[in-house]
């Protein structure tokens, strides 16, 4: 199903491609006859997987394929990814764990308790320099993401902590008991109390990409298994149809948007067909990355241990979108030097190759707004409209150019400009 010339690429001939090109690989990979011998309880993460991909097969409205593909892409290759660090690298088998998710555990060195949501044969990131694992005896053992409790935490650390990310070693087993936990937090991680057990009952979801009743669940896994191969499948078909798209004129599709929820169809889209010209090792790798780097944003991070995350990413896979966090970093740190160097690092790494990366423009804007670069900072904004149309929709861009102007207007007042500021009435008017 080839696309049309690249360079005459619209929301409309990428769409009518991507509806087509998604039901037929969809179909290839699944047997309804064999699906429809399952019998799963309303809350199985199979009825949400089955019913997209029917969405998909029946919905005429190529907008809303796009949506239920990008959901099944994100949800499918999060499963598959997360059973994948089951595993041994070394003996390709699945790892002995101790501790299994739901299990109150307890810190032996800092003596917080709390509950396992996941667990990795080995660390998924760089972790030789933590403070916590001066005295292992080696690093080659189970990690695990646990759920603090929060007044725990505070007495260890000062302030809650939402997870933590503790080795095997460092972890005893604790008498089960409800511990003081943000209840939205568990929900968003698919845990919850349960009564009844008398301990912490986790999805169907999260029993799957923890390898936990694995039998119970292998129809299940084996759907999800299809529909993931399916999804990159598609991605890497497009990625490959679009390799030679300029990068200003594969972003044009959000131009064609009409409506904010459209855009954002498409944003999802586009970003995962350009990580699909990645190696599948490097997808894997960039997604790890992002996990950590959005978990660490809005604590207390340390710059140069994070730093150090995105350099050894980007030392192996030259991926723009690693040197765009890299300069969300940098620009979050606050200091006027860490600025400095997000700036550059946009400028030269990110919309020298991809001008208009919209997302970079907006960092860009606050970046320089930190540094009360008001007309700079405005002048990004105006870009990012004339790429992407319906950024002006949400409140945060709003207010955000409403505050430059504000910012500009008092300058230009103090200086006694008034040719500027009648032009800039006139603009706000129109």
């Amino acid at each position: 199903l080839p696309l049309p010339s690249p360079h005459t690429l619209s929301s409309s001939s990428i769409l009518d491609w991507m509806s087509n090109h998604v039901s037929s690989t969809l179909k290839s990979h699944v047997s309804a006859a064999a699906d429809e011998h399952l019998t799963v309880d309303e809350g199985h993460p199979y009825k949400t997987y089955r019913g997209r991909v029917e969405e998909i097969r029946t919905n005429l409205n190529s907008e809303m394929q796009l949506s239920y593909f990008n959901r099944l892409t994100i949800d499918a290759s999060e499963v598959v990814r997360a059973r994948e660090r089951l595993i041994d690298p070394e003996t390709g088998n699945r790892r002995d764990f101790k501790f299994k998710v739901g299990e109150v555990v307890r810190h032996k060195l800092y003596g917080f308790r709390g509950v396992v949501n996941s667990m990795d044969s080995e660390a998924r990131f760089d972790v030789s320099n933590w403070d916590g694992l001066r005295d292992v005896e080696t690093l080659d053992q189970p990690f695990y993401v646990i759920i603090p409790d929060e007044e725990d935490c505070v007495e260890a650390f000062g302030q809650a902590r939402q997870w933590r990310y503790v080795i095997e070693e460092n972890l005893e087993p604790n008498p089960t008991e409800r511990l003081s936990i943000n209840e939205n937090w568990l929900n968003h991680l698919n845990v919850e109390w349960s009564d009844e057990r008398g301990g912490y009952k986790c999805s169907v979801e999260t029993e799957i990409k923890n390898g936990v009743n694995d039998e119970e669940h292998l129809p299940t896994i084996e759907f999800i298994e299809n529909i993931n191969s399916a999804c990159q499948e598609i991605l890497a078909s497009v990625a490959a149809d679009t390799a030679s798209v300029p990068s200003e004129n594969f972003w044009t599709v959000l131009k064609s948007a009409t409506s904010q929820m459209q855009s954002l169809h498409y944003q999802q889209f586009l970003t995962e067909t350009s990580r699909a010209l990645t190696s599948p090792t490097s997808r894997e790798e960039y997604a790890e990355l992002i996990d950590l780097l959005t978990k660490r944003y809005n604590t207390d991070f340390d710059l140069q241990e994070t730093l150090g995350y995105i350099d050894r990413f980007l030392e192996k896979s030259d991926l723009v979108e690693a040197w765009n966090w890299r300069s969300i970093i940098l620009s979050h740190h606050g200091e006027p030097e860490s600025i400095e160097m997000a700036l550059e690092c946009i400028d030269q790494e990110v919309l020298k190759r991809c001008p208009n990366h919209w997302r970079a423009l907006i960092g860009k804007a606050e970046a320089l707004a930190k540094l009360k670069r008001w007309k700079e900072a405005r002048e990004c904004l105006d870009k990012v409209l004339e790429i992407n149309p319906w950024s002006s929709t949400d409140k945060n861009f709003y207010y955000m150019t409403r505050f430059y102007d504000d910012k500009i207007r008092h300058e230009k007042e103090r200086e006694g400009d008034l040719e500027v500021l009648e032009k800039m009435n006139g603009e706000e008017t129109e």
